[in-house]
C-alpha cells in the first residue's frame, strides 16, 4: 500500500503564486512576446524545417502578432531563453550553496546530496527527513517505512540500520543443474554473460543491511530504516523465581547492565598449574606491586568453548581469532560507534531460552542472565548461602571463607560468567621460561610475555557476542523463599541453631572467666606469700609484724581493685587464721583462751573476734 504524501505547508502555493505574479507584472510584455516568438519558431520549424531561417532573415515573420499586444521578435525569444537558463543555473547554484548551511556537510559528494534533498523539499516532492535522538525516531506520516530516500540526522547516542528494499540480489543454491546448463551455452552466450557480469560489478552495490553512526546520513532510494539503536549504557532488571539444589523456590531481583559502545574488557589468560593439573585459565594478575613486579593473585575458569578456541590459538592457529574492532569515532566521543557490533545487534536473530520466541537485541542480555542465574542456583543448597556458624568454631580461613562468603562468591561467579558471554578481548600471557604459572607466583620486570589482545570470531552458542553487546555488570539481590511456610521453617531452624551457638559461646566465655579468676587468685596469693616472707625475715617484734600483716590485708579488703578477685569475706577469714597462727602462744595477752578451750570441749562455740 502506497503511503500518502505529506501535506504541503499553507504558505507554499501562496509564495510561488505571488512570486510568479510579481515577475509577470513587471515583465509581462517581454515575457508574452518571447513566448509568442518561440511558439512561431516551433510552428515554422515543424512546417518548413530549415527554411524557417530564411524567412527570419527576410523579415517575413515580423508581422506576426496577437491583437497588437505581442509581436514576433527573435531578440525577445533569445532573451527569454537566456533569462530562463540563467534563472535555472542561479537557482541550482544557490540551492547548492544554501544546502551546506541547512545540513552539516563538507564534502562535494555530500553537498550534492544535500542540494538534491533541499531542492526536493522546495518543489514539494516527498523527501524524508528523520531525526534520531536517544535511540528514538522523530518522524511524521510513517517516514521510516518509506524507501524513497532522504536524510537522517542522529545524535551522538544513536545509530541506525538501513536495509535495502529494492534491487536486492537473491542467493540461489547451486544444485548441479547450473553446471550442466553452463556446458550447453555457446561461446557467444558465455561472452555476453561475462560482459554483463563485469558491467554489473562496476556498479556500486549497497549492502543488504548498512549500519550508520551518529551524524548526517543520506538515505539512498530503495533503503529503509529497519532499526534504531541506542548506544548509551542500558540496564534491565526483573524479579524472577528459581529453584535451589534442595528444591526450595526462591525469588530475587536480577539486573544486568550492557552497552553497544563500551570498550570490551581485556582479560589475561595463560597456562596455570594447580594441584598438579595444568590448564588454560583466566588469570588474575596484580601489576601494581613495587619495583614493577607482578603476582598471580588467583585464577578463574574460562568458558569451555572459549577455552578450546584459545588453546588452539596458543598452538599457532590464528584463523579463529581477529584483532580488536576499530572505531571511526573520535577519542573524546562519549559513545563510540562500532559498525560490526551495531550490525550484529540490528540483524540479531536471538531467541528467548524460555519461550523460543524471537526477541530484540536489548532483551537478549536479561534473558541470558535469567538462564545463567537459574543454572547456577541449581548447584547450591539454600542453607549454604547463610551458614556462617562454622566461622566461630574453626581457625581454618578457607572454611571461614566458604561459610561466610557463599552468597558473595555466587554473585562473583555469576558476574564473571555473564561478562564472558558478551564482547570481550583476550590477552595471552606466558612465562618467559615457558613454564606454567602458579598461584602466588611473583615475577620481576620482563619475566612475563604479553601478546596482543584478540577477539574470537568463531560463534559461541553460549554467548551474546552475536548480539554485539558488552556486559558491564550483572548481579542479583537477596534470595527470598517464595513460600511463607518455608520461610517460617527456615527462620525457626536458623533461630534454633543460633541459640545453640549462643549457648556454646556463652559457656566458652564463662569457662574463660573462671580460668582468669583462678589465675588472678593464684597470682595474688603468690605475691602475698612473698610479702609475708619478707616481713617475717625482718628484725621487728612479733606484734609489729602482725600489725603490718593486718594492715596489708585490711587495705586489700577495703580497696579490691579491678584485678583483685579476693572478696572481703575471704580477707576476714585470712585475718582470723593469721591471728590464731601468730598469737596462739601468747597466753599472757589472752588469758581467757584457756577458758574458751574449755568451753569448746564442753560443746560451746567461742565468740567471734571482731576485726
Amino acid at each position: 500500500m502506497r503511503k500518502k504524501k505529506p501535506p504541503k505547508p499553507k504558505w507554499y502555493w501562496g509564495y510561488w503564486g505571488f512570486s510568479y505574479l510579481l515577475i509577470f507584472t513587471l515583465f509581462w510584455k517581454k515575457i508574452g512576446s518571447g513566448l509568442f516568438s518561440i511558439y512561431i519558431l516551433i510552428i515554422g520549424f515543424a512546417a518548413k524545417k530549415g527554411a524557417i531561417i530564411q524567412d527570419i532573415n527576410m523579415g517575413l515573420l515580423d508581422g506576426e502578432n496577437i491583437r497588437g499586444l505581442f509581436f514576433f521578435s527573435l531578440q525577445d525569444a533569445v532573451t527569454l531563453l537566456y533569462l530562463g537558463m540563467a534563472a535555472l543555473c542561479s537557482y541550482a547554484i544557490s540551492i547548492f550553496i544554501v544546502a551546506q548551511f541547512a545540513l552539516p556537510v563538507s564534502r562535494f559528494e555530500d553537498r550534492s546530496k544535500a542540494a538534491k534533498s533541499f531542492f526536493s523539499f522546495i518543489i514539494g516532492s516527498k523527501r524524508l527527513a528523520i531525526f534520531v535522538k536517544e535511540g528514538g525516531k522523530i518522524e511524521s506520516h510513517g517516514e521510516s517505512e518509506d524507501a524513497s530516500g532522504g536524510v537522517i540526522l542522529a545524535d551522538l547516542s544513536s545509530a541506525v540500520a538501513l536495509a535495502q528494499q529494492q534491487d536486492v540480489n537473491a542467493w540461489d543454491i547451486n544444485n548441479g543443474v547450473e553446471d550442466e546448463l553452463e556446458e550447453q551455452k555457446t561461446k557467444w552466450e558465455k561472452w555476453n554473460q561475462d560482459v554483463s557480469q563485469k558491467w554489473k560489478s562496476k556498479k556500486a552495490k549497497d549492502p543488504f543491511v548498512d549500519p550508520v553512526g551518529p551524524g548526517l546520513t543520506f538515505i539512498k532510494k530503495g533503503q529503509k530504516i529497519i532499526s534504531v539503536l541506542d548506544l548509551r549504557t542500558q540496564s534491565r532488571s526483573e524479579k524472577i523465581t528459581a529453584y535451589m539444589r534442595n528444591g526450595i523456590q526462591v525469588s530475587a531481583n536480577l539486573s544486568v547492565t550492557f552497552s553497544l559502545s563500551a570498550d570490551p574488557e581485556i582479560i589475561y589468560f595463560g597456562w596455570l598449574s594447580d594441584a598438579g593439573r595444568v590448564k588454560l585459565r583466566w588469570l588474575d594478575i596484580d601489576e601494581n606491586r613495587p619495583n614493577g613486579e607482578s603476582m598471580i593473585r588467583g585464577y578463574y575458569e574460562l568458558d569451555d568453548q572459549d577455552a578450546s578456541l584459545l588453546k588452539a590459538y596458543t598452538e599457532g592457529k590464528t584463523e579463529l581469532v581477529s584483532p580488536p574492532e576499530s572505531t571511526s569515532s573520535a577519542s573524546n566521543t562519549p559513545y563510540k560507534f562500532y559498525k560490526e557490533r551495531v550490525f550484529n545487534a540490528a540483524s540479531s536473530n536471538a531467541r528467548s531460552a524460555a519461550t523460543g520466541n524471537s526477541i530484540s537485541w536489548h532483551e537478549a542480555p536479561l534473558d541470558a542472565a535469567k538462564e545463567l542465574f537459574r543454572g547456577e542456583l541449581l548447584t547450591v543448597p539454600y542453607d549454604d548461602l547463610y551458614s556462617g556458624l562454622a566461622a566461630g568454631r574453626t581457625e581454618n580461613p578457607e572454611v571461614v571463607k566458604q561459610s561466610v562468603d557463599a552468597l558473595n562468591r555466587l554473585r562473583e561467579v555469576f558476574s564473571r560468567k555473564m561478562k564472558l558471554k558478551g564482547e570481550i578481548l583476550f590477552q595471552y600471557v606466558e612465562n618467559k621460561d615457558h613454564v606454567p604459572f602458579h598461584k602466588g607466583g611473583v615475577f620481576g620486570t620482563g619475566k612475563i610475555i604479553k601478546y596482543a589482545p584478540i577477539r574470537l570470531i568463531h560463534q559461541n552458542l553460549n554467548s551474546l557476542r552475536s548480539v554485539g553487546v558488552v556486559i558491564k555488570a550483572a548481579s542479583f539481590g537477596n534470595l527470598q523463599p517464595s513460600s511463607e511456610d518455608i520461610k517460617k521453617r527456615l527462620v525457626a531452624n536458623w533461630k534454633a541453631r543460633w541459640e545453640k551457638e549462643v549457648e556454646f559461646i556463652n559457656a566458652q566465655h564463662e569457662l574463660e572467666s573462671v580460668r582468669i579468676k583462678n589465675r588472678n587468685r593464684a597470682q595474688i596469693q603468690q605475691e602475698m606469700t612473698h610479702l609475708l616472707s619478707s616481713i617475717f625475715q625482718s628484725s621487728h617484734t612479733d606484734e609489729a609484724l602482725a600489725l603490718r600483716v593486718f594492715q596489708a590485708l585490711e587495705q586489700a579488703a577495703v580497696n579490691p581493685g579491678s584485678e583483685n578477685d579476693i572478696t572481703p569475706r575471704e580477707v576476714v577469714d585470712m585475718l582470723d587464721s593469721l591471728h590464731r597462727w601468730l598469737l596462739v602462744d601468747r597466753k599472757d595477752l589472752f588469758p581467757e583462751q584457756d577458758d574458751d578451750n574449755n568451753h569448746n570441749k564442753n560443746g560451746k562455740i567461742p565468740p567471734v573476734m571482731n576485726v
